[in-house]
């Protein structure tokens, strides 16, 4: 379990140096031989960092060491939850959050928001916001619906968008 961080991030900056995304060791913790080292471990969601005794994920200690406070929700703009440059990391609200989420790996049209409506033989279209379902309308072509619920979102979501078009 991670532990919450509070203050401006003088310890992280006493422990840690920060360079490109990546946390090094400034000291050596219990005497082992990492000094200069990449600090960390993957929890197999985020990076941690282990320090005293507790861990931290690492895209909010960077967020604090390099602007010496830390919102309540930070969002990985590129969605890559291991990218911990602080350029690739904002602050959000729980909303924000979520809009910028991957696409589901239950979806089975290849973009967000796209489902197949059996019962019309229709692509439909909707939207997250506030909790509710949004209709964003039926289309005959998935590229047709992907366009209309890709301008809904921009349009919803502004910088928080992500359209969420599978690879």
């Amino acid at each position: 379990m991670t532990t919450s961080i509070s203050g401006t991030g003088e310890i992280f900056r006493e422990w840690f140096e920060y360079r490109d995304g990546v946390l090094y060791w400034r000291k050596n913790p219990k005497s082992q031989n990492v000094l200069g080292k990449p600090a960390g471990r993957s929890n197999g969601r985020y990076m941690q960092v282990k320090l005293g005794g507790k861990e931290y994920l690492t895209h909010r200690v960077v967020f604090l060491m390099m602007n010496g406070f830390l919102p309540d929700y930070l969002d990985h703009i590129n969605g890559n939850t291991f990218d911990n440059r602080i350029e690739n990391l904002r602050p959000a609200t729980a909303r924000q959050n979520n809009w910028n989420r991957k696409i589901s790996n239950r979806n089975t049209s290849g973009v967000k928001g796209v489902t197949f409506y059996q019962k019309i033989n229709k692509w439909k279209g909707y939207i997250e916001m506030n909790r509710k379902n949004i209709h964003v309308g039926y289309f005959d072509k998935l590229e047709d619906a992907a366009n209309a619920v890709a301008l809904k979102r921009r349009e919803l979501h502004g910088d928080f968008a992500n359209l969420g078009v599978a690879a």
